[in-house]
């Protein structure tokens, strides 16, 4: 039963950008800490069965990975309750041109507010490509027979294998190809072109820069070579133009308060304080500042951050009530008791959030008068707003832990026994399969 729901979190979740984000940095102690608090669960934990056919081992994965992310952010949004802002004033990065370059803080929260650095990009840092002959898509410039040649990548050497029948034209084999480029995971991309009646294929290093030296017969300013196989009796790579270098690969080119820099990737780090992903050359003069958001933008950012989080929870338990037939509505997902539980936590600081310039709906979902928020900074009550936030944020942590820890508690399941309450023992069960499943963010 549990190798589907492992299937599920591999596809979902692992190696997801969204898994973890800015606020999924974790303490030492953490996972020792969530260790302690399922160990603590399970030992009351009664026996139950649940129907593996109703997709809740994925509503359960779905919980904990959404209320894990709700931790992160209200834990990091805990931070500095000693300063006139509290964690909601954790500083936020700003960049004058977003479309040149997007920047993250990433330093201490005692720095000056006034730092400011101006970042000019002369270029960005590019793959290196390779662009195969256009052929005619109908015809074969390859007889039947077996086929290899070598590409050199990384200090690594690979010899790719394939096979041509009487029936394959250059369209089949450079399909082929792409297939066997695309599921080795070497590092390369391969894309089809098509332009009128012919077809090619384009090969793009998945990394960017130059490597100074020649490393397993690639020269210096390539990352990957593709060359003729000497134990092939046909040149396949020549027949196909498969070693046409037309991208070499590049740096990125740029200064900083006038120093000139550069870097293999698009993603640099100025004085080991914001994290800047390089997305667009500046033309000219034109410079990019990075700095610091003035405190009623960040302190908007962060409120706008938990909100959505919080109001992320019912947006998961409305896709499970809306799914059809046999996993149909709260009989097999109790998503009336999240939603339940969720609005509960709403409407119990409305007056409070009301004030602060947010509103709740009738169904608990909790939206942002931005205009309101920077009205009360200019009359000077933006610490009252945060005051109010504070017991919110307390309040939402202390669900989304429970959550995360025991998942199950959710899921509509068949009651078996409960646990024999003067002689309790720690004991490993269902829900740490799922609760603790992984913890991506945390290892």
């Amino acid at each position: 039963m549990i190798n589907s729901a492992y299937s599920y979190y591999l596809a979902e979740y692992v190696n997801n950008a969204s898994s973890g984000g800015r606020y999924g940095t974790q303490k030492k102690g953490d996972i020792k800490d969530v260790y302690s608090d399922m160990l603590k669960s399970n030992r009351f934990s009664p026996l139950y069965k649940i129907n593996e056919k109703t997709g809740a081992q994925e509503y359960a994965i779905d919980l904990k990975e959404k209320s894990t992310a709700l931790v992160d952010i209200a834990s990091s949004l805990s931070a500095n309750n000693d300063t006139e802002l509290s964690g909601f004033g954790k500083k936020q990065a700003m960049s004058s041109n977003q479309n040149a370059a997007i920047a993250r803080y990433n330093g201490n929260e005692s720095e000056s507010a006034d730092d400011q650095y101006e970042l000019h990009i002369d270029s960005l840092a590019k793959p290196q490509e390779n662009i195969s002959r256009m052929l005619p898509s109908d015809s074969s410039v390859l007889e039947k027979g077996s086929y290899a040649f070598d590409l050199n990548i990384s200090g690594y050497s690979y010899e790719f294998q394939f096979n041509v029948s009487g029936n394959d034209t250059n369209k089949t084999t450079f399909e082929k190809l792409s297939r066997l480029f695309n599921r080795s995971n070497v590092g390369i991309k391969a894309t089809i072109l098509e332009q009128g009646g012919n077809i090619g294929i384009r090969f793009t290093s998945e990394s960017t820069g130059l490597v100074d030296k020649q490393i397993n017969g690639v020269d210096a300013d390539l990352l990957f070579t593709i060359r003729h196989n000497t134990d092939s009796d046909s040149n396949v790579v020549k027949a196909l133009g498969l070693d046409n270098v037309t991208q070499k690969p590049a740096n990125a080119e740029f200064t900083v308060n006038g120093v000139s820099a550069s870097s293999e990737t698009n993603d640099i780090i100025i004085d080991k304080k914001f994290e800047v992903t390089l997305t667009s050359d500046t033309p000219g003069d034109n410079e990019t500042i990075i700095g610091f958001k003035p405190d009623v933008e960040a302190v908007l950012d962060n409120i706008h951050d938990l909100v959505n989080n919080f109001n992320s929870m019912f947006d998961l338990a409305d896709d499970k009530s809306t799914l059809k037939g046999e996993n149909a509505g709260s009989d097999n997902f109790e998503t009336s008791r999240l939603q339940r539980e969720f609005r509960g936590i709403a409407n119990l600081y409305r007056d409070k959030l009301g004030d602060s310039g947010l509103s709740i709906d009738e169904n608990g979902r909790i939206s942002v008068d931005d205009e309101a928020v920077i009205k009360s900074a200019d009359n000077g009550k933006l610490k009252d707003t945060i005051k109010s936030m504070e017991s919110f944020k307390n309040a939402i942590l202390k669900k989304a832990n429970s959550i995360s820890i025991d998942p199950m508690k959710y899921v509509d399941k068949k009651l078996i026994a409960y646990p024999n309450p003067i002689n309790s023992f720690t004991k490993p069960y269902v829900s740490s399969i799922y609760s603790g499943m992984m913890y991506n963010g945390a290892v």
